[in-house]
């Protein structure tokens, strides 16, 4: 997705034959580069919805006005696909970044109809889409919970999630000593902890 969006706007800047579009700025062709956006498949409102150009929804997601654009939603798109991508897995994670931009880009249609606002691109809507992903999958009511003495085995059920983790509240008894040697033993991760309670991930 990183090679993807970086290779789609380096052509951008190649079709409009001069690297000053590539910076943004009122020294540019407006009209020239909005031409070049629309026929790469900028989502404009006026032929999105009125000539059912629905293709435009995901090819706008690729899209970008200036190297400053792009270089931010690059950076968060480096920042957390990686772990969301090892959290939910390869095949989950297309589908949800394609489904976040275009869900965006579909809202962003209708506003446009609704309040002039006619052309809009960049890969934010996905972004946000996979920053919302994030944190619902590590929110509490994400991990699996247990109450555990320092002696007690970690269920099969806690190693069910992919990746295997858990939410965990050790007796009150228990040290520090002995958490970290159970911890160990499990090839396990703090990742956090919050009221006595510890997360764990396998």
């Amino acid at each position: 997705l990183l090679a993807a969006n970086a290779g789609v706007f380096a052509a951008q800047v190649s079709l409009a034959g001069n690297l000053r579009f590539a910076l943004g700025g009122s020294d540019r062709d407006q009209v020239v580069w909005n031409g070049i956006l629309r026929w790469l498949g900028a989502n404009d409102s006026n032929f999105t919805i009125a000539d059912t150009r629905l293709e435009t929804l995901v090819t706008s997601c690729f899209l970008h006005g200036s190297i400053l654009h792009l270089g931010f939603n690059l950076l968060v798109l480096w920042q957390v696909g990686p772990f969301l991508e090892r959290a939910i897995g390869p095949a989950r994670y297309l589908p949800l970044y394609l489904g976040a931009g275009v869900t965006a880009s579909a809202f962003s249609a209708i506003a446009g109809r609704m309040f002039g606002s006619s052309l809009s691109i960049g890969a934010s809507g996905a972004v946000c889409g996979l920053i919302g992903a994030m944190l619902m999958r590590n929110s509490p009511a994400s991990f699996q919970t247990a109450s555990l003495g320092t002696d007690g085995p970690i269920t099969r059920s806690l190693r069910s999630e992919s990746p295997p983790r858990a939410l965990v509240r050790f007796e009150p008894d228990a040290r520090i000593a002995d958490i970290t040697a159970l911890v160990n033993s499990y090839h396990a991760t703090i990742i956090g902890a919050r009221d006595g309670m510890f997360r764990l991930q396998f």
